[in-house]
């Protein structure tokens, strides 16, 4: 019995209707106050409230993070570490693709493993498949990757 009044507690009325599945009491033209104000509340959280407390969070999570300012990356160390990790085998910078285990089919997946080791928080670095295909040997990929990154510098992307 408890049970099923617990169950059918819904189809009572409520003297609140926030979480109510029933529609609120309001008349036809009150509709139209109501999406206003919703509107407009939604409007204010979203330009105020929200970097509001964005800004707040990024200050608490620098307070705990690493600070990633302007350091000197070691792009060959870095890119050997990659294929090392993805191929299992340590490579010269004049190793050659074919040598270490990258043919044609490893450049998607160790252009992903670039990206992500040499982006930023604020400056993604962008190298793509195209971009690698012509490189021959670890060498030639780590001039490209520091070109990339060059250009994510000066342009800010």
């Amino acid at each position: 019995s408890e049970l099923l009044q617990f169950w059918n507690w819904w189809q009572y009325r409520k003297s609140f209707y926030w979480f109510s599945p029933g529609p609120c009491p309001v008349e036809w033209y009150e509709y139209f106050l109501v999406i206003v104000v919703v509107v407009a509340f939604s409007n204010f959280m979203d330009s105020t409230f929200a970097p509001m407390v964005k800004r707040i969070a990024k200050q608490t999570m620098g307070l705990f993070a690493d600070y990633e300012g302007e350091e000197e990356i070691d792009v060959a160390g870095t890119l050997c570490s990659l294929v090392e990790k993805m191929t299992g085998i340590e490579p010269e910078m004049d190793s050659t693709l074919d040598e270490v285990g990258l043919a044609s089919v490893g450049i998607p997946v160790i252009v992903g493993m670039i990206n992500s080791a040499f982006s930023t928080k604020n400056n993604p670095l962008s190298v793509t498949s195209a971009d690698l295909m012509k490189a021959k040997t670890i060498h030639d990929i780590a001039v490209i990757v520091e070109g990339a990154w060059a250009d994510m510098e000066h342009d800010g992307v």
